[in-house]
C-alpha cells in the first residue's frame, strides 16, 4: 500500500526524494572552492545548512527574487513578521542561492543566539585583537576592504534577547548603526519591526496554494480528492497561512493517525474570529498540544526545551540539564547511560530500558515537529517554547 508507515516516511523526508539525491551527488562532485573563497566568516551551519530543498520552500518566490535584486545595490533590508512564519529559511534560501549560482559575492554570515555583538565576534574568530574593541576595528577594516567587490552581510537575529521588550541593547544598537553605514548589501531577519539604517520588509503569511501544498508535504500521504477538498476546506475556514503552524499540524496528524476529514473536528478553527495571528497560532498549538497523548518521557522533553535559553542541544547535553534544572527527577536520572558501562544484568537492563525510551521520545517530537534535529543535536522553535510555557502557566 503507497500510504503504509514505511513508505509514508520516506516520502516525508525529502533527502530521499530523487531530485534531492541527485542535486546531493552533485554537490558532493562539485568543487567547493568558490564557496571558501568567498565566505569571510566561519559559515554557521545552523543558518547555511538549509532545512529545506528550494523546491520545497512553497510560496517565498517573490521574496527570493526581491531578496536577490538588492545584491548589488547595497541596501539594507530588515526582513520582519510573526515569529514561524520562515524568516531564518528565507535567509539560508537566499545564501543557498548564492553559492549554487557560484555569485562572485563576498558573504558573512552572523548568527546571534544572544547578542548581535556577541554573534559577530563569533562569526570571524581568526581575528584577534588586545580586546574586543580591537577586534571590532579589525572586523570592519576586513569588511571595508571587501566592499569594493560585491559583498553581503547575512544577520539572523530572530531571538530577542534580554527580557523580550523588543528593544536593542546599546552595543547592538550601536552596532548595527556602524553596519548599516558600510557599502555592501546586508539583510537581516528580526523580530524588531524597524532598525535605524534598515528598510522593513514583511514577511506575511503564505497563500492558500502554498498552505495547501506544505501542509500536503508534511503530511507525507497521497490524498484522494475528496480530501484534498477537505484539507483545502479545513485550511480556508481556518484562515491558516502560518508555516510553522501548517506543519505542525500536518506532522502531528499523520503520527497520531489523524484523517484529514478529522481535522476539523480536533483542530477546527476559534469559535471568535480575531484579528490578533499570535493568538490564532497560539490556539492551533494549544490544540495540537492538548491532543498529544504525549508519554512520560516526551512530555518531560517539551517541557524540558521550553525551558530552555533557544540553541541546539547534544544529547550530552541534555543528559546534564535534565539532571540539574529539577524537573522530573525519576526520568532525568541516568539518561542515556550506557548498559555496558555497569556491573550486573538487573541494572543493564533498566538503564537500557530508559536509554531506549528517551531516545524513542526524542524520534517521536522530532517527527511530529515539535522539536527540529541536525547533526549537531534538537532544538525547538521559540515560538512553540513560548506557547507551550504559556500552557502549563495555566494548567498550574
Amino acid at each position: 500500500c503507497m500510504n503504509d508507515a514505511g513508505l509514508v516516511s520516506i516520502r516525508r523526508n525529502w533527502r530521499y526524494m530523487p531530485d534531492q539525491l541527485l542535486l546531493t551527488a552533485e554537490n558532493q562532485a562539485s568543487d567547493s572552492s568558490n564557496i571558501s573563497h568567498n565566505m569571510l566568516t566561519e559559515m554557521d551551519l545552523t543558518l547555511s545548512g538549509s532545512s529545506l530543498p528550494p523546491y520545497r520552500f512553497y510560496g517565498r518566490e517573490m521574496e527570493i527574487f526581491d531578496l536577490a535584486e538588492c545584491l548589488h545595490e547595497s541596501r539594507k533590508i530588515l526582513l520582519t513578521g510573526v515569529s514561524g512564519t520562515g524568516k531564518s529559511e528565507l535567509l539560508r534560501q537566499f545564501l543557498l542561492g548564492i553559492i549554487k549560482n557560484k555569485l562572485d559575492i563576498k558573504i558573512s554570515v552572523i548568527q546571534c543566539s544572544n547578542s548581535i555583538a556577541e554573534g559577530f565576534l563569533k562569526a570571524f574568530p581568526g581575528i584577534t585583537g588586545t580586546d574586543e574593541e580591537d577586534r571590532f576595528r579589525k572586523i570592519f577594516s576586513l569588511l571595508k576592504e571587501e566592499s569594493s567587490r560585491p559583498s553581503v552581510i547575512i544577520i539572523d537575529q530572530n531571538i530577542i534577547c534580554g527580557d523580550h521588550s523588543g528593544i536593542l541593547c546599546s552595543e547592538d544598537a550601536e552596532l548595527l548603526k556602524a553596519i548599516a553605514d558600510l557599502p555592501v548589501t546586508v539583510v537581516m531577519a528580526s523580530e524588531l519591526d524597524e532598525i535605524p539604517g534598515f528598510t522593513p520588509y514583511h514577511i506575511k503569511d503564505v497563500s492558500p496554494d502554498a498552505a495547501f501544498l506544505i501542509f500536503r508535504y508534511n503530511y507525507g500521504k497521497i490524498l484522494s480528492d475528496k480530501e484534498k477538498n477537505a484539507l483545502d476546506l479545513f485550511l480556508a475556514e481556518g484562515k491558516i497561512g502560518h508555516p510553522l503552524t501548517i506543519r505542525l499540524l500536518a506532522k502531528s496528524a499523520v503520527c497520531r493517525g489523524v484523517s484529514i476529514d478529522e481535522l476539523a473536528g480536533l483542530y477546527g478553527a476559534p469559535a471568535c474570529e480575531s484579528d490578533d495571528t499570535d493568538n490564532d497560532i497560539g490556539y492551533y498549538i494549544d490544540r495540537i498540544y492538548f491532543h498529544g497523548s504525549f508519554s512520560a518521557e516526551e512530555l518531560f522533553f517539551l517541557q524540558l526545551f521550553a525551558s530552555l535559553p533557544y540553541g541546539t542541544y547534544n544529547k550530552k547535553e541534555l543528559q546534564t540539564l535534565a539532571g540539574t534544572c529539577g524537573m522530573a527527577p525519576d526520568l532525568s536520572s541516568d539518561l542515556w547511560l550506557s548498559p555496558d558501562s555497569d556491573s550486573g544484568s538487573n541494572r543493564k537492563n533498566t538503564n537500557k530500558q530508559l536509554n531506549n525510551k528517551k531516545l524513542a521520545a526524542l524520534k517521536n517530537l522530532t517527527e511530529e515537529g515539535w522539536l527540529d534535529e541536525t547533526g549537531s543535536g534538537y532544538s525547538m522553535h521559540p515560538l512553540i517554547a513560548e506557547h507551550i510555557r504559556y500552557t502549563l502557566k495555566q494548567i498550574l
